[in-house]
């Protein structure tokens, strides 16, 4: 009976500590640096208007997603602050104050979230770079589209809130 508990107990030491699928866990930078190199390799062999291209569009989405995500984060902050004055005057936090309170931070990570997002061109062929570049920007329109929404559904649960 010790011997088998023994084997058991072995064989579990080994499969956690030793197993190389535990050795390394793959991190949301490794995922960007792969799609990264794949986005490299491709780009190498297009001319040189089409790697200019990409590279001013890739930019134009940075830098929107960071000037549309900063106005996001400002009127999240606003809902913070209206929620805690409300609560003040009230005294006390009150089930629908929670409410909003979640409502609220939850839209707050989905900014966090968007705004962190790195978009990486999936290019099929150079042929096709016009519809792949818009198929990425259609990705970013609809994500920024999805956090929006978020934010006025909190936006809606703190006006019910503080009528």
């Amino acid at each position: 009976m010790t011997i088998k508990l023994l084997a058991l107990f072995l064989s579990l030491f080994l499969f956690v500590f030793v197993n190389p699928a535990h050795a390394r866990r793959i991190t949301p930078e490794d995922v960007i640096n792969t799609k990264k190199g794949k986005l490299n390799a491709k780009v190498a062999n297009y001319s040189n208007e089409n790697k200019l291209k990409l590279e001013k569009i890739s930019e134009k989405i940075s830098n929107l997603n960071k000037e549309k995500t900063d106005g996001l984060d400002r009127i999240m902050i606003i809902q913070a602050q209206i929620l805690d004055g409300h609560q003040k005057r009230l005294g006390k936090e009150t089930e629908q104050i929670e409410k909003a309170r979640y409502w609220i931070t939850y839209a707050h990570e989905a900014v966090a979230y968007q705004a962190a997002k790195i978009y990486v061109f999936e290019l099929s062929s150079e042929a096709n770079l016009k519809s792949d570049m818009l198929s990425t920007i259609s990705l970013f329109q609809n994500e920024l589209n999805s956090t929006r929404s978020k934010i006025i559904k909190s936006q809606n649960i703190l006006r019910e809130t503080v009528k």
